[in-house]
């Protein structure tokens, strides 16, 4: 009995082979070209003079997670493009989640800031300790076209012995990019936070 072997298998074989014999298919391990990044403290915030009045001092801020667009829980760092375009980078990721990240960098700017210890901050759930209660939501945050980097928010605080929301704000912040490198868009990143940070300080100041 006659076997007919399919000849879309046997060009794919002999192409196989012709690509081996040139060395067009490299067998050996690839190096992993991801970079990680995580968003900064500011320094300048750590080495200034209190800027601030002192907190109360029986006041303790809690600092709570941010609320974040979905898109940016990808640990991919995200550009955007026009109105409503998203470029995800393949090899630049996050070392954290991005909320977890804000809420670090804050927590430390608030911290360095009045000089104290009584900003309060977990992943998780709510401290019972604290008299006042910071929450962030955010419309935008990231590198658009290149050009510069732009934070949109929404934050309020609440004094949670009286239970009632005691400020609340809109705010856009852009911070121009140079070079557009990612390592330039973190670092606008964290300077964006540290703008956040000072608003946010000054009416904790007046609670």
């Amino acid at each position: 009995m006659k076997i007919t072997e399919n000849p879309i298998r046997i060009l794919l074989t002999i192409t196989a082979l012709l690509l081996l014999s040139n060395g067009c298919i490299n067998l050996e391990p690839q190096a992993d070209l991801t970079k990680f990044y995580i968003l900064q403290a500011s320094e300048e915030t750590a080495k200034s003079d209190n800027a601030f009045h002192a907190l109360k001092e029986n006041a303790a801020v809690f600092l709570g997670l941010p609320i974040i667009p979905e898109y940016l829980n990808d640990m991919r760092i995200s550009s955007q493009f026009g109105e409503n375009q998203i470029r995800f980078s393949e090899f630049d990721r996050w070392a954290e989640p991005l909320p977890n990240g804000i809420q670090r960098v804050m927590a430390e700017n608030l911290s360095q800031k009045f000089g104290t210890d009584q900003i309060l901050w977990t992943t998780t759930g709510y401290s019972q300790e604290a008299t006042h209660q910071v929450e962030i939501t955010i419309i935008k945050f990231g590198e658009t076209e290149g050009i510069q980097v732009d934070l949109n928010v929404a934050w309020s605080i609440s004094d949670l012995e009286k239970e009632e929301i005691v400020h609340s704000h809109k705010a856009n912040y852009s911070i121009p990019l140079h070079t557009g490198s990612v390592s330039e868009v973190v670092s606008a990143m964290s300077q964006a936070l540290t703008d956040l940070t000072e608003d946010i300080g000054k009416e904790l100041a007046d609670q």
